[in-house]
């Protein structure tokens, strides 16, 4: 069992849970549906509380595999992206 207190291992399940919705949002983006803007911006929310998870343990990460911290930046990336690829739908009025 993790010393880790109760509030950081809910932090780690609601951003796992945004990030969930996240994939069927970006299948909304695919197919046009307006309701994928709000849904990217929860996933965006998510990822950002997942950094902030990650970051609570970053000296074990560092420790063991150097590969994560550039693979989680990259996660960031596409969400930011995504979620401003909505935007852009949906004001240029692609989003229906």
């Amino acid at each position: 069992m993790s010393n880790r207190p109760k509030w950081f291992m809910t932090v780690a399940v609601v951003a796992l849970l945004w990030n969930a919705i996240g994939c069927m949002a970006s299948l909304g983006l695919i197919l046009r549906k307006r309701w994928a803007l709000p849904l990217l911006l929860f996933s965006l929310l998510g990822v950002v509380a997942q950094d902030l998870h990650f970051a609570g343990r970053l000296e074990a990460i560092r420790q063991s595999d150097s590969s994560a911290l550039p693979l989680q930046g990259l996660v960031l990336l596409i969400a930011v992206l995504l979620w401003l690829l909505a935007r852009r739908a949906n004001r240029e009025g692609w989003l229906g």
